[in-house]
């Protein structure tokens, strides 16, 4: 079990969803794309060092990049340079354009969660930070776009993760309350959004981002793999 601390510096433990009580059953449940569901953090990094070596002529420690990760592209590189944005942009995507199919997977166990939650009562979303035209090309390459019954992607959205709008409006989708439903995401904006919506939270154990960075945003769980997720799907047998 892993430890967090709060601001009085007092532990805050994150259970694995496998201890969850029977009584607590959703209904709905969220994902996240980039490092939830789809592993495509390095691509994403590697993307940002080529970028930043040609339009700013140095190399951006990779806890800098983190700091904006998961957030709208736009909103990432004018942290870096407001002036070069538009023009590093071009140079990201054109990178990731190029690598994206040979240097993108899903995460384990992906495939089988979906097709469980796909073919039970569960109502499945995806909120992503990500626009449309690259959401969508890794959901058709790894045929899941199917799986899910309601897509909000970066351009669907005026106010972006960690503000809860994306949340929101895929509640009022999905028609149901935010008690019953799941939100399961990899960064504290993923989790601080979710949870301005009223949301429960889950945190992937794979994420890149330091434990120390959801202090502030703690979830409600924490996962090693989706096969606990199931655990509070009992509205039908899985």
């Amino acid at each position: 079990m892993k430890k967090l601390y709060n601001k009085a510096g007092k532990p805050a433990l994150l259970y694995n969803i496998l201890g969850v009580s029977a009584c607590m059953i959703f209904k709905g449940i969220i994902f996240d794309l980039d490092g939830t569901i789809l592993n495509s953090t390095q691509l994403n990094i590697d993307a940002f060092y080529h970028t930043c070596d040609i339009h700013l002529n140095k190399r951006i420690d990779e806890k800098e990049l983190l700091k904006m990760y998961g957030r709208p592209l736009i909103e990432q590189m004018k942290y870096f340079s407001a002036d070069k944005a538009d023009d590093m942009i071009c140079t990201y995507r054109d990178y990731s354009h190029k690598h994206h199919d040979d240097r993108v997977s899903l995460f384990p166990g992906v495939n089988d969660l979906l097709f469980k939650l796909y073919h039970s009562q569960a109502i499945v979303g995806l909120v992503t930070s990500k626009t449309r035209g690259f959401a969508e090309r890794a959901l058709n390459l790894f045929k899941i776009k199917d799986f899910f019954d309601h897509l909000i992607f970066c351009e669907d959205v005026t106010l972006h993760k960690p503000d809860p709008e994306g949340y929101e409006k895929m509640i009022k989708l999905m028609g149901l309350p935010p008690s019953a439903v799941l939100s399961v995401g990899d960064s504290p904006f993923d989790i601080l959004g979710s949870k301005r919506a009223g949301l429960t939270t889950v945190l992937v154990g794979w994420t890149t981002f330091p434990l120390e960075e959801f202090s502030n945003c703690l979830p409600d769980y924490m996962i090693n793999d989706f096969n606990s997720l199931l655990k509070l799907f009992s509205s039908k047998k899985l």
